[in-house]
């Protein structure tokens, strides 16, 4: 018996760190992404959400950040699309420190949902904002704003 508790106590501790690992991770992100005048920022959000909840959620608040006169904005609901996204905008700027972090946790399997929506490319708008959902309960969102 006493060998069992050891080992959920063990096992617990695993969870634990592992946890803070993503979220420290995502922090990481959040701390060096090159979001021009924008902004990054690691939350957390309730585990017992289910994805499809995460993704309406996330789709409603990205449309609630929306510029006027920004438009037409396009939305990408999957995570291979959104880092190819933010990829780009950072070998534009000749920064790439997120998207590889990104398809590292991707393919580890550590994030549960990733959503984006970019602008037009007017010079006053060039918005491109993202959430990922991470296994832990974290969310990282990252607001590139490559406009003047």
């Amino acid at each position: 018996m006493k060998k069992i508790n050891l080992i959920l106590i063990i096992f617990g501790v695993f969870i634990t760190f592992t946890a803070l690992a993503q979220e420290d991770i995502f922090q990481e992100i959040a701390d060096n992404a090159p979001v021009g005048n924008g902004w990054a920022s690691v939350e957390n959000y309730d585990l017992n959400t289910k994805k499809s909840d995460l993704v309406v959620q996330a789709l409603a608040e990205l449309k609630e950040e929306y510029w006027e006169n920004c438009g037409p904005w396009k939305t990408f609901r999957g995570p291979r699309t959104s880092i190819r996204k933010i990829k780009k905008l950072e070998a534009d700027q000749g920064i790439e420190v997120s998207a590889r972090r990104l398809q590292s946790l991707y393919d580890q399997k550590k994030i549960v949902a990733l959503v984006g929506t970019e602008s037009n490319n007017r010079v006053e708008c060039s918005l491109h904002w993202f959430n990922i959902y991470g296994t832990d309960g974290s969310v990282l969102r990252l607001r590139y704003n490559l406009g003047d």
